[in-house]
């Protein structure tokens, strides 16, 4: 049986649904939809028709998914595509990419050059082909180092992963903003987005202005809060006040690392 996250729709009373118990990926899921497991905090495993996307993981290699936890026994179905968005210890453990010698096609996209690391680092704006896939990386240095944000498209889907491209300004830093026209004009339709929720500066409130201009946005067709492991009752306080301001889209809502989730037409199952 799966464990299917909290799914919130868009619409003016959230319905929440509770989860079951997960299970590994199994067949490829039909071309335009996807199954979509939280890893914990930042990180995500995304199977499309045709590939497996791992964003942002830094958990065991030798886990169990139900756990929110990776394995190369995971990771057997399909080319896999591991995304490093930046060094922050919350999104990069380096024992993650022992993944590479022990499974049988994957690769992975860094955000930035790391010396002594093999790896893929698009250069900004820029759609290139990796297994099949399209990316599209944007950067940026708003916590002094270097870091990338990515769009996916594969499997007849456009994805999203924002890494910890946020901001607390009210109103939100102009590079943000820049960023994200930037992003909605190369990505055309999202499908979904995973984008960090950081709460307002003093931790008051779950969503913040910048929040609101990424959603407005990119509009994306289904965001899945992400960025407060420990504290995932965040993403359900931000999925309530986003939908109360009326910005159209659907949630996922995880609840605990495992959650799982999928996506088919527009909607969050």
């Amino acid at each position: 049986m799966r464990r299917r996250g909290v799914v919130v729709l868009a619409i003016a009373l959230a319905l929440v649904f509770h989860p079951a118990s997960s299970d590994e990926p199994g067949e490829d899921p039909p071309r335009g939809e996807a199954d979509v497991w939280y890893l914990g905090h930042a990180g995500w495993l995304v199977r499309t028709a045709d590939h497996l996307l791992v964003f942002d993981y830094t958990g065991s290699i030798d886990g169990r998914l139900e756990r929110g936890e990776l394995s190369p026994a995971t990771l057997s179905a399909a080319p896999v595509l591991l995304f490093v968005s930046h060094a922050h210890a919350d999104h990069f453990k380096r024992h993650v990419l022992d993944l590479a010698d022990r499974v049988r096609d994957l690769t992975v996209v860094m955000g930035w050059a790391e010396p002594g690391i093999e790896a893929v680092v698009p250069s900004d704006a820029e759609w290139i082909d990796v297994s099949g896939a399209r990316v599209l990386a944007l950067h940026h240095d708003f916590d002094g180092i270097p870091e990338g944000f990515f769009l996916v498209r594969s499997g007849g889907l456009t994805i999203y992963h924002s890494g910890d491209h946020g901001t607390w300004s009210d109103p939100p830093n102009p590079v943000f903003r820049a960023n994200n026209e930037r992003l909605a004009a190369a990505a055309g339709t999202i499908d979904i987005a995973f984008l960090a929720t950081f709460g307002t500066r003093d931790q008051s409130g779950a969503v913040n202005a910048g929040d609101l201009h990424a959603l407005g946005t990119l509009r994306p067709r289904a965001t899945f809060p992400s960025h407060c492991g420990g504290c995932e009752s965040r993403y359900s306080a931000f999925a309530r006040i986003v939908t109360e301001r009326g910005l159209q889209t659907r949630f996922g809502v995880a609840t605990r690392p495992g959650d799982r989730f999928r996506y088919r037409d527009g909607e969050v199952q």
